[in-house]
């Protein structure tokens, strides 16, 4: 598989699968979680590994490896932003 240097933003939490409010990466992996989901599940359980599909990092996730991802909200807000100007211009006709 050829990589064009274009990285897919996930709109959807890798755990819960709702869409991700507040992103924050995890530093070992690169890999997207929403902040709230992933402290819950963190916050009691040890040896939590990253639920993506064959993700190599095979560290527990612990807390100091998640760091909020401004760029990766700025997409999910845009693209929320984008949803709502469709459906309003859609609602005119």
């Amino acid at each position: 598989m050829e990589d064009f240097g274009v990285e897919v933003v996930p709109f959807h939490d890798p755990w819960s699968k709702l869409l991700i409010k507040h992103p924050v990466r995890n530093k070992r992996c690169g890999h997207i979680y929403d902040r709230e989901t992933v402290l819950m599940i963190i916050k009691d359980n040890i040896g939590i590994l990253c639920p993506v599909r064959d993700c190599p990092n095979l560290s527990d996730i612990k807390l100091e490896h998640l760091v909020k991802d401004p760029d990766v909200e700025q997409e999910l807000q845009k693209r929320k932003s984008d949803k709502i100007k469709n459906e309003t211009s859609s609602d005119e006709d």
